[in-house]
């Protein structure tokens, strides 16, 4: 899975977008409508535990307020996921603090947050 590009997609279809294409350190992980932009695509590996945009060769990291930015790659546990799958989808939980996993909060917004068992916490990757 690791070399191949894949679509985050969430609860309500949108998927893991790279707001306004940035390839800047620190831009902000968002929902969007699907459109096939490489600021759409990550490579996946769950058995490192990186999502790295295909478009920046950036990490997803998550900040000290629970927002999901990109960031260089450091090994930080902020940048490590546990993909624990559930059916077709997975629970992408922090590795630095498990209880805490992605979650989108609206139609655009995705951030950490505990796990609840909710629809908005489930991610299909393909």
């Amino acid at each position: 899975m690791a070399n191949e590009a894949r679509v985050i997609k969430a609860y309500n279809n949108n998927v893991v977008d790279i707001s306004k294409a940035s390839l800047d350190t620190g831009a902000r992980a968002i929902l969007f409508r699907y459109h096939g932009g490489e600021n759409q695509l990550f490579f996946v590996d769950q058995s490192i535990g990186w999502i790295i945009s295909v478009f920046s060769r950036l990490a997803l990291t998550a900040d000290e307020q629970g927002k999901i930015t990109q960031q260089r790659y450091c090994g930080l546990s902020r940048q490590q996921w546990v993909f624990e799958p559930v059916n077709d989808k997975f629970i992408i939980r922090l590795f630095e603090n498990p209880v805490q996993c992605l979650t989108a909060t609206n139609e655009s917004e995705i951030c950490l947050s505990s796990y609840t068992n909710s629809p908005n916490q489930l991610w299909l990757i393909q």
